[in-house]
Parts: structure tokens; C-alpha cells; sequence
């Protein structure tokens, strides 16, 4: 993957790799999440892929020990629990994309039973297999037992017979 990375052009800063995303000359760019967000929601070419990974809150700088900590700590949780943080990305982040950009369908394609009437179609013949093999095993053991039924009844017949025949010697003797 260093190779790789190593033949490709360094971007210093985050306006270069955007501007080449723009031209064509970069497929796909790596930032952080809400620089991404607005370039996309101003311009409507580009477009943020996939989910967040490596999530990571924003701070506040203060001084160690701070009497401030956890008031601010305490009014930043506040405004999460309220909404106040996504109004504001709504604010100053999305730029009102919605109004500027055609509208797209950005949410999941649902799947209808016609895409998935292949998977119903396995199950079905899966289902028809296993009701035959069921009979093809009835089937087979029913005859096995005949066919152990007649060479029972083969056995028994010949014992009698050797049994008549040794009755029958010892008459003779």
C-alpha cells in the first residue's frame, strides 16, 4: 500500500485534494467529516460515501484544572440533548444543499420480491428436494423389508425342508 501511496501526489492541504476531486484527477479523499459535508452540500458533484469511521468529537480548549471545565462540558452535552448542534450543522455545514441541488434519492433501495425471488426460488427447490429424498427413502426401505420379508420366508422354508428331510433319514435307518 506504501507504494502505492508513494507514486501518488501529496496534497498539503484539503482545498488541493478537493479541487483535484473536482477536475477528475482524484477518485476519493480521505478528511475529516464536516469539511466534507459542506464541500458536498455546496457543490453538487461531489458527494460523501459510506459511513463515519474513527469518529472523534470536537473539544474545547482549557486550561488545566479550569473552574470552566465542567460548566462547559455540562452546557456542550445540553446542547446535544437538545438539538442545538445539528441546527447549527443544518446552519453553517449542509448550507441549505437542498435548495441548491436536484434532488436525489439518497435513501437505500428497498428490496422487493422480485429481487429477491431468486432466493425464493432456492428455498422452494430446496424444499421439493428434501420432500423427495423423503419418499425416494420411504420407497427404499419398503422394498429392502420386502426383500427381507422373502428371504426370511426363504430361510424358514428351507429349514423346514431340512428338518422334513432329517425326519424322513431317520425313518430309513
Amino acid at each position: 500500500m506504501y507504494r502505492n501511496m508513494d507514486k501518488q501526489k501529496t496534497y498539503y492541504t484539503a482545498d488541493e485534494a478537493i479541487n483535484d476531486i473536482r477536475s477528475g484527477d482524484l477518485e476519493a479523499f480521505i478528511w475529516d467529516s464536516p469539511r466534507l459535508e459542506y464541500e458536498a452540500a455546496s457543490d453538487c458533484a461531489l458527494t460523501t460515501a459510506g459511513d463515519l469511521f474513527g469518529r472523534s468529537g470536537l473539544g474545547i480548549g482549557l486550561p488545566k484544572n479550569s473552574p470552566w471545565t465542567h460548566a462547559v462540558s455540562m452546557a456542550v452535552l445540553e446542547m446535544h440533548e437538545f438539538g442545538f448542534m445539528e441546527k447549527l450543522d443544518s446552519k453553517w455545514i449542509l448550507v441549505d444543499s437542498e435548495s441548491s441541488c436536484p434532488e436525489s434519492n439518497s435513501a437505500p433501495a428497498t428490496l422487493g420480491l422480485t429481487n429477491m425471488a431468486g432466493v425464493f426460488m432456492m428455498v422452494a427447490g430446496g424444499i421439493v428436494a428434501g420432500v423427495l429424498l423423503i419418499f425416494i427413502e420411504i420407497a427404499y426401505k419398503r422394498h429392502r423389508g420386502l426383500k427381507e420379508k422373502e428371504l426370511e420366508l426363504a430361510r424358514n422354508a428351507a429349514d423346514r425342508w431340512r428338518g422334513n428331510i432329517e425326519v424322513s433319514d431317520s425313518d430309513f435307518v
